[in-house]
């Protein structure tokens, strides 16, 4: 009677042990929750602003419609800007990939490297500084800032409280700008933020040729 207990215990303790282990190689099995990766986003190039509405053509080729609300940011180069102030053709960069954007980006990527057509990955580059715009004053009025550009076109800019004025080195006011004085504006879109003279120097004109006489050995 004794070895049947023994028996019918040690068949429990058989079954008890197979069991735990079944369990803890259950949970080996189980996959652990992974982090998703960052959203990449989409990128493509601008094709025409329409109220609130953005149209790019997508790197792929599809050409797609993005209706922007007040909760979406367009950055372009470093600094923040208004939907109005795309231009056609500029690569933009839209996050998140799906639903109603929130960021819209200028000068976080390049334009798609032709390696990219051969089979190998397209990186992002960022793109250099915004150089600003360097030109002349034509005149102040009011919070408008007219300039002639090195280009030879005339530009109309709206300033704001946030913009900040700098001649010669010391913090002054817009009307303080005078016709003819060098300018730099940055960014080169949306609102200035900074109008600073003395920071460029005079385009150079182009040396003339002197025509000089040659002198001949008599």
């Amino acid at each position: 009677m004794r070895m049947w207990a023994s028996m019918l215990v040690a068949l429990l303790l058989i079954v008890s042990l197979a069991g735990s282990a079944e369990a803890k190689g259950a949970g080996k099995g189980k996959g652990k929750n992974k982090a998703v990766p960052p959203d990449a986003g989409i990128m493509g190039t601008v094709v025409k602003v329409d109220g609130k509405n953005l149209i790019m053509k997508v790197d792929t080729g599809e050409e797609r419609t993005l209706a922007t609300d007040e909760a979406t940011v367009v950055i372009i180069y470093g600094s923040t800007s208004k939907l109005a102030d795309l231009k056609a053709d500029q690569r933009v960069k839209i996050t998140p990939t799906f639903g109603s954007p929130q960021k819209i980006e200028v000068g976080a990527i390049d334009k798609p490297a032709a390696a990219a057509k051969k089979g190998k990955k397209n990186k992002d580059i960022a793109l250099p500084p915004d150089p600003g715009l360097a030109g002349a004053v034509v005149k102040v009025d009011g919070k408008t800032l007219v300039i002639k550009l090195d280009t030879g076109e005339e530009r109309t800019l709206t300033t704001d409280d946030a913009t900040v004025v700098v001649i010669n080195g010391t913090t002054a006011a817009l009307v303080d700008l005078k016709a003819a004085q060098r300018v730099k504006v940055t960014p080169s879109f949306g609102s200035p933020l900074r109008v600073e003279v003395g920071a460029t120097e005079t385009p150079p004109t182009p040396a003339k040729k002197a025509k000089g006489k040659k002198n001949k050995n008599k």
